[in-house]
């Protein structure tokens, strides 16, 4: 083999590495380009709000101003604030009241839940037995009262009687008692549903104790 041949191969050779090379450069660069890195950003970020999702939603009757203002966004410590001393919520709708924008509550809806606690739960329960209890003991002290104010099978006359007299009768207050005396006098017993608050449930608690004679 002549040497002229051999360089010729030579050269050929080296052309066919320097063309390589290059192909690999611009491999390397295209993988490491700005473009490449923009394409792996989505997946960062549908990780991230994957994870958020995933979160447990914060109480808004327990939760702190401190976690509020961590975790939900558009929620600095003035509306932080305005959530704790609204408490307590019923319902995601309570907030519509303390001012805060609509597209924060848009935002942060998905983040927050509502629980009525067992305390709570306790509280107004007792609050409506107190409640009840309460007028139940306020009617069984007008029903003695009239029946140690009438003897057996004595009757008010409500054309006749005074004020202290219609006072002590089965749900009859002094308003009441007022309003009979302002539209006497009655022919019949039944007139006395014309009066403005005695309805049919106190008429005929009354019946069988007044009379118009």
């Amino acid at each position: 083999m002549t040497t002229p041949r051999i360089f010729r191969i030579g050269g050929a050779i080296t052309l066919t590495l320097c063309f390589l090379h290059a192909a690999v450069s611009i491999a390397d660069a295209q993988t490491t380009s700005p473009t490449a890195k923009a394409k792996a950003k989505p997946k960062a970020k549908v990780k991230v709000e994957q994870k958020a999702s995933d979160a447990t939603p914060l109480d808004l009757n327990v939760a702190t101003a401190e976690e509020m203002q961590e975790k939900l966004p558009g929620i600095g410590p003035v509306y932080a604030k305005k959530i704790v001393d609204g408490r307590p919520y019923k319902s995601f709708a309570g907030l519509s009241k303390l001012g805060i924008p609509e597209r924060t509550l848009a935002e942060i809806k998905p983040l927050v839940t509502v629980k009525v606690h067992e305390v709570e739960k306790k509280t107004a329960a007792t609050t409506k037995a107190t409640s009840k209890t309460a007028a139940q003991a306020k009617g069984a002290a007008k029903s003695k009262r009239a029946a140690t104010t009438l003897k057996p099978g004595q009757k008010v006359n409500v054309n006749t009687a005074s004020l202290e007299d219609l006072d002590g009768l089965f749900g009859i207050g002094p308003a009441k008692a007022r309003a009979i005396m302002n539209a006497r006098p009655f022919k019949t017993i039944e007139d006395l549903k014309k009066v403005r608050g005695i309805g049919e449930a106190t008429f005929e608690e009354l019946k069988d104790h007044v009379t118009v004679k």
